[in-house]
């Protein structure tokens, strides 16, 4: 009987050890996100500020000269120029002068006014005309004026005969 209790005993603490163990049915569930994580370092702005410095430099010397065409306006008097002038300097020295003797103000084609030839001097900034009408060869006219130094603008006075004041101003805008 010995044999049986000491069974029955080993039988009884292993039951209680199995019995008192917590058993568990695990279930190992996974979830994956379908979430991808990107760390962008780009930074992008939104305003540009570009500049151009490309410089365009022009190697032939141009000689600054009065010879071209310009185009301006004349006044009688101490009246605003209004009147339609315009001078074309030759290279030789001699000068035709357009100046609107019609009494309508404003810009006219040169053919519709009657052309005047005279000749020119120019000494530093000023230059004086002296010219007379083809049509009329006594109705001679004169003037002064100061130029600019890059020989494109040119303001002055003008009179008759060979005074070159006291009939009014005009000033000139070079074209070419």
């Amino acid at each position: 009987m010995k044999n049986i209790l000491s069974i029955f005993t080993t039988l009884f603490i292993v039951s209680i050890i199995f019995v008192s163990c917590k058993k568990e049915n695990i279930t190992n569930t996974s979830t994956t996100k379908d979430t991808t994580l990107i760390n962008d370092t780009i930074r992008i702005g939104d305003t540009f500020r570009i500049k151009d410095t490309t410089r365009i430099i022009d190697t032939i010397q141009h000689p600054i000269t009065i010879v071209g065409f310009y185009v301006g306006a004349i006044g009688n008097n101490t009246d605003y120029p209004g009147f339609q002038m315009d001078f074309l300097f030759r290279s030789n020295g001699t000068v035709r002068v357009y100046d609107n003797d019609i009494t309508t103000p404003g810009y006219f084609d040169t053919t519709a006014i009657p052309p005047a030839e005279g000749t020119y001097i120019v000494s530093g900034d000023t230059v004086t005309t002296t010219y007379s009408y083809l049509n009329n060869p006594s109705n001679t006219f004169s003037t002064i004026s100061i130029i600019n130094t890059s020989f494109t603008y040119m303001e002055g006075t003008w009179g008759s005969g060979t005074f070159n004041t006291g009939g009014g101003y005009f000033f000139v805008y070079k074209q070419y």
